[in-house]
């Protein structure tokens, strides 16, 4: 007996399994659910409460800051910033994502975006002429849809958050009344809701696995194109404008995806917010530029169907 216990080896107990994930254990490998979005729109939901009392503040603080980095950037630089940009947007191999996060970037481009909408209706259709004195519809095309994102992407570095939340609520509405400015002589066919895609992703993305950026990407983006069409079929809004709008609005809430995958734990919010923001606005003026009918057009369009 003595002989066959001296035989037995002591095994240790191995671990079975992936390798723990640097992005889990940041997030403490706990599930993101639904509250953990709404969580989002009650802490950004705040910032937008105050951000009229503290709008001139953050404004001068963001100029300041700007300006401190402005000699920081040079043509060399944008273009370098412009190729990592396109080789992350191309990468599709499958790897983790921080989705506690990419459900707070959602929830801030969600209310940036409606802050946006409001802003470009009211100066559509009520500020219109007034704001035409001020600066003419191409210019402020131009200003919100290329001037404020490229001026925005040049000077915010995606590890360091050079604007907060509430700068980030008030571009939407300086590029909202600038747009409304712009598109006040032209009208679309029919164009879908502007912050329907990133709403529908800051639920959609929790139902996605942390581990899989591929599960992300065909999760998020089948939701929002699939809610898209189906309100446009439903409320019988589809044409050619709102379907590409449509892939535009979904295409733009994919790209925090690719870049969280290569940030990991150190995505930024701010900075892939406005990334939300500036493409969603961009593809809107473009669309309206390429698309954009007058009232004339538009309606003998109608008759003629």
């Amino acid at each position: 007996m003595e002989n066959e216990n001296s035989n037995l080896e002591v095994q240790t107990p191995t671990r079975v399994g992936p390798p723990s994930d640097p992005v889990l254990l940041g997030e403490q490998a706990d599930n993101v659910t639904f509250q953990n979005a709404i969580e989002a729109y009650t802490k950004y939901g705040h910032e937008l409460q105050h951000l009229q009392e503290e709008g001139q503040k953050t404004i001068s603080t963001a100029i300041e800051r700007l300006r401190s980095n402005a000699g920081n950037t040079s043509v060399e630089s944008i273009q370098h910033k412009g190729q990592n940009l396109y080789e992350v947007l191309i990468d599709f191999e499958d790897t983790s994502i921080p989705t506690r996060s990419l459900s707070e970037v959602f929830a801030l481009s969600t209310l940036s975006l409606a802050v946006f909408a409001i802003s470009s209706l009211i100066s559509e259709y009520l500020l219109g002429p007034l704001a035409t004195v001020f600066i003419q519809p191409l210019g402020a095309a131009i200003v919100s849809s290329i001037i404020i994102p490229v001026f925005i992407y040049s000077y915010i570095d995606n590890n360091q958050a050079l604007i907060g939340a509430q700068m980030i609520l008030l571009t939407g509405a300086i590029q909202g009344f600038l747009s409304g400015s712009a598109c006040s002589h032209l009208a679309l066919s029919s164009e879908p809701i502007v912050p329907l895609s990133a709403v529908v992703s800051s639920f959609a993305i929790t139902l996605a696995d942390q581990r899989s950026r591929l599960s992300a990407l065909k999760i998020v983006g089948g939701v929002s194109l699939g809610i898209h069409l189906t309100y446009g079929l439903f409320s019988g809004l589809l044409s050619f404008p709102y379907i590409t709008l449509s892939l535009l609005y979904t295409a733009a809430v994919l790209v925090p995806i690719q870049l969280g995958a290569r940030d990991k734990k150190n995505a930024s919010v701010n900075y892939y917010s406005i990334v939300v923001l500036s493409l969603t606005v961009a593809a809107r003026g473009v669309i309206y530029g390429l698309a954009g009918m007058t009232s004339e057009e538009l309606n003998a369009a109608s008759k003629s169907k």
